[in-house]
């Protein structure tokens, strides 16, 4: 047992406002900006840029704990891994279905609203949605095949 704990690392996954996630861990996987990149005990110091995307909390079980995050950085060291994003969600809570209607809800008030400022906000609203739905989805997709 004290050598499984050797051969982990500090990991936080904070938001603004909340830490959503603290722990020992063996290994994580982040979206970083040049893509997925798994963290391990031991290693090299670095700061990655962070994108939209899953990370992924792998457990001694092979299991995973996914959270969608809305970009940010990982700050890693040998010892600990802290992801600092806007948001953060765990994958099993979020709804596809509804996120699909709240997109649905916002195309028709793209279509009804004239103001280009109102329709600037619908758009970029519309475009988060898709990302988050796209980004899920493919993980859930892939998780099914496994």
């Amino acid at each position: 047992m004290e050598h499984e704990k050797s051969q982990s690392f500090h990991f936080e996954l904070v938001m603004p406002d909340a830490v959503m996630h603290h722990s020992k861990e063996t290994a994580v996987t982040v979206p970083a900006v040049e893509g997925e990149t798994m963290i391990k005990t031991g290693h090299q110091k670095m700061v990655l840029n962070l994108q939209h995307g899953i990370c992924r909390i792998h457990k001694s079980d092979r299991s995973e704990i996914p959270f969608y995050i809305t970009g940010g950085f990982a700050d890693i060291t040998p010892a600990h891994c802290y992801v600092a994003t806007e948001s953060a969600e765990p994958v099993n809570k979020i709804d596809i279905e509804k996120l699909s209607k709240v997109r649905d809800i916002l195309a028709q008030d793209l279509d009804e609203t004239e103001d280009p400022i109102e329709r600037e906000k619908i758009e970029y609203r519309i475009a988060e949605l898709n990302t988050k739905i796209d980004i899920v989805s493919a993980y859930e997709d892939k998780d099914q095949h496994i």
